[in-house]
């Protein structure tokens, strides 16, 4: 498990030759559905545009994820992945 200021995240290898992505958005980051859900869908998106190896990939976000744009996302997730 890689832990940043944003997220923690767990990489398992699959059979697949795809990658899998799960995003995990607790109740403890925002009580508004709303804002959950505006999580998932930048995190979504960041790693649409990016080309990851065939895994399954877990994001836990975390609270200081609730501001970020989905560029800050998404360099967060290349410097995680690809360091």
């Amino acid at each position: 498990m890689v832990t940043t200021s944003l997220f923690s995240l767990t990489i398992a290898k699959n059979n697949f030759a795809y990658p899998r992505f799960a995003f995990i958005i607790s109740k403890k980051v925002d009580n508004r559905s709303v804002i959950r859900h505006r999580i998932k869908r930048c995190l979504a998106q960041a790693v649409k545009d990016l080309y990851l190896p065939a895994n399954d990939y877990v994001f836990f976000a975390k609270k200081t994820a609730v501001n970020k744009t989905i560029e800050e996302l998404k360099n967060e997730i290349t410097n995680v992945i690809h360091n």
